[in-house]
């Protein structure tokens, strides 16, 4: 039987997965589809259905928006490459602040209902802008909700740039924002057009 020489073989899979893009390697492991620019209406409701039903617990408005034209779509995409993209913005002072991914998206939660903000990335000026241009120009409301018995201070909106090609392994580490205490309006951007 042969020795497996591990001096060999380890940089032989790093040589190899070289050879793929790290956005391979990320999309083989959050199992992300290729990009869809129309989706349905069927597969958006299933995808975002975890952020939808915590709408009389946790926030008083859930607002989910699709792009109105592929366009504006295609040029957004091209114009920011993180995803998902989450910004929040303290209503009372106006500060905006940008959550982490994956695992930091969980801690950023956790600091922001301590209210320990110094810990949060302060959120870049132009990328609100963008998503409040996007809003404003190309989106369309595509779901909403609102209880007008939630009676906490609301002093948080927030801002998710999301898509359904992203996967629900994706969407599962993005559900602690869900978490944040004193949500007033929840708007999320499904980077995809109605079919």
């Amino acid at each position: 039987m042969r020795k497996i020489n591990f001096k060999i073989l380890i940089p032989a899979v790093f040589i190899l997965l070289g050879c793929f893009s790290c956005q391979t390697a990320l999309k083989l492991f959050l199992r992300i589809k290729e990009p869809k620019q129309f989706v349905g209406n069927e597969e958006r409701e299933e995808y975002y259905e975890p952020f939808m039903e915590k709408t009389p617990k946790y926030y008083s408005s859930l607002k989910i928006y699709t792009i109105s034209d592929t366009t504006a779509l295609m040029a957004f995409m091209r114009k920011h490459t993180s995803y998902p993209m989450v910004i929040i913005q303290n209503t009372e002072t106006d500060s905006i602040y940008k959550l982490g991914c994956f695992e930091d998206m969980k801690w950023d939660v956790e600091n922001i209902n301590k209210e320990e903000l110094d810990y949060l990335i302060p959120g870049k000026q132009n990328q609100y802008n963008d998503i409040r241009e996007l809003l404003k120009n190309h989106a369309i409301i595509w779901h909403e909700s609102y209880d007008s018995t939630v009676t906490h201070t609301n002093k948080w909106d927030v801002y998710m740039v999301s898509a359904t090609f992203f996967g629900k392994k994706l969407r599962r580490m993005s559900l602690p924002v869900t978490e944040i205490k004193n949500i007033d309006n929840f708007n999320i951007i499904d980077l995809s057009v109605n079919e």
